[in-house]
């Protein structure tokens, strides 16, 4: 699939964030994982994609992207997301609903998605 030109997986992650907020008694833990994931690989994917971040063969395309991102603020917040995700992903007794941490989420996503190359390029 082509994100040129898109916002990623935003859409779908404010949806998640917003029926989360309103009725989070009824809101499943597979949609809470999901709202980890789809905001890591939403900013990972901006990210790679505005600074034009090409895979390198001798490391992973993850850690590749994470150490190629001169912004500390956004290489900080895409390391705690990568470990959510993971979590969320694979780690069932590491993983737990956090309601501060989907507000840190959808805070982050935002700031991020907002930056210019030009930001993402400074420390």
């Amino acid at each position: 699939m082509s994100f040129a030109n898109s916002l990623y997986y935003k859409p779908l992650v404010d949806i998640l964030i917003d029926e989360y907020f309103n009725n989070q008694s009824n809101f499943t833990e597979e949609k809470i994982r999901d709202i980890y994931s789809r905001t890591y690989y939403t900013i990972f994917l901006y990210c790679r994609d505005t600074l034009e971040i090409e895979n390198n063969d001798y490391i992973s395309s993850h850690k590749n992207v994470i150490l190629s991102i001169p912004n500390k603020y956004t290489k900080k917040v895409l390391r705690r997301l990568q470990q959510l995700r993971v979590d969320a992903d694979y780690k069932n007794d590491a993983f737990s609903k956090n309601y501060r941490e989907v507000i840190a989420i959808q805070r982050d996503m935002n700031k991020i998605l907002s930056f210019s190359k030009k930001q993402l390029e400074t420390l």
